[in-house]
């Protein structure tokens, strides 16, 4: 009977003690994790979805080290793209990188639309350095995607 006391002596002692970290308000230290993130649900739906991307080398340290890194908008990686299923997607790409481009669209159904797949040489030609081009194309799936140049050194250098 003696140990079951001690025991529940120092359960609730942990627990008072535990239960301060658990309600810690620290950016470093998230005890809610799905706090940050809000449902896909409650962005509108069916709406045409406008997103401009500037492609630009900057020097920026992914690895720890500073170095020319291809970027969307002067980030890597590039920004989030939200939507919803019916939602129609114009992306206006614009060129500054020096080379020609091209975005992919990883794993996004291009049925009706497949110049939009970003493929250059096969679905659509290159963009050149200096011009605009816009993607133009809906979402019909559910999913998480990933968008990436598939230009020849760009993709392992930062375009994804």
């Amino acid at each position: 009977m003696r140990s079951k006391l001690i025991f529940l002596f120092w359960g609730l002692i942990f627990i008072d003690v535990a239960s301060p970290l658990e309600k810690k308000n620290d950016t470093l230290f998230q005890t809610d994790i799905f706090e940050a993130f809000t449902a896909l649900s409650e962005y509108p739906k069916n709406i045409t979805r406008n997103y401009t991307f500037e492609l630009m080398r900057v020097d920026l340290a992914p690895d720890g080290v500073v170095r020319p890194v291809w970027a969307v908008n002067g980030q890597y990686p590039g920004p989030m793209i939200r939507a919803n299923i019916g939602d129609k997607f114009n992306i206006t790409v614009k060129n500054h990188f020096g080379d020609p481009t091209a975005i992919h669209w990883h794993g996004i159904d291009q049925k009706g639309t497949n110049w939009f797949d970003g493929v250059p040489g096969t679905t659509q030609c290159p963009i050149p350095n200096g011009v605009n081009f816009s993607y133009i194309f809906n979402l019909n799936q559910s999913g998480t995607y990933w968008y990436h140049s598939h230009f020849f050194s760009q993709l392992v250098d930062g375009t994804r």
